[in-house]
């Protein structure tokens, strides 16, 4: 902004001076000033500037190029101003808002991910008071990880969290379940993924994470 000031006061010092110098001239030819005029075109070049200005200022107040919002408003005077006033977003705040609602979108996707597996396990539910009811553990074999891995539209569930031995590993996706072990795709503590078996007589939880 100090520096379209600058340019401001230097234009205007500059008109000045182009009147001051032709009206010595017109004296000294003994020609008569015409002051109404010069009052006249003052005006509007004042408001020429002033187009300038207000667009520059709008632009500037929603995170846009104020230069080129200023020249935009010398070569259309009050049109490009006043068109920017109504359709000129804020810079950026669509894209904001854009990625407000895909992460909105993203944890609810995650959330009924989550009540659906929880169905699955048959963890959901309660008695007429509310309170949950104590379930009974579940059996890890085969036929509980095939009911698992993937939801109604074949796609897989997860990731789990799955303790076994004394250990915890974080599944990504449950691979195929093999008559004695289970094969999955955990995430190592590098952030990489990896393939990995676990017994299914090893396995003490097993749970969306």
């Amino acid at each position: 902004m100090v520096m379209l000031k600058d340019i401001l006061i230097s234009i205007w010092q500059g008109l000045l001076g182009l009147i001051d110098y032709f009206s010595k001239q017109t004296t000294a030819a003994g020609i008569t000033v015409d002051w109404p005029l010069i009052v006249v075109l003052l005006v509007l070049l004042t408001l020429w500037l002033v187009s300038a200005c207000w667009a520059s200022s709008i632009a500037s107040g929603r995170r846009h190029s104020p230069v080129l919002s200023f020249v935009l408003g010398l070569l259309a005077p009050y049109v490009y101003p006043i068109f920017i006033l109504f359709a000129m977003d804020i810079k950026g705040a669509k894209e904001r808002q854009q990625k407000q609602e895909a992460a909105k979108a993203k944890d609810a996707a995650v959330e009924d991910e989550r009540r659906h597996v929880a169905e699955l396990l048959g963890r959901e539910g309660g008695g007429a008071d509310g309170e949950a009811e104590e379930e009974a553990k579940p059996v890890f074999d085969t036929a509980y990880f095939e009911r698992i891995a993937r939801d109604e539209q074949g796609n897989p569930n997860g990731p789990w969290r799955i303790v076994f031995g004394g250990s915890e590993v974080k599944v990504l996706r449950i691979l195929e379940p093999l008559p004695d072990v289970v094969s999955v795709e955990i995430e190592t503590r590098e952030g990489g993924r990896a393939k990995f078996r676990i017994p299914y007589a090893r396995i003490s939880e097993c749970e969306p994470c």
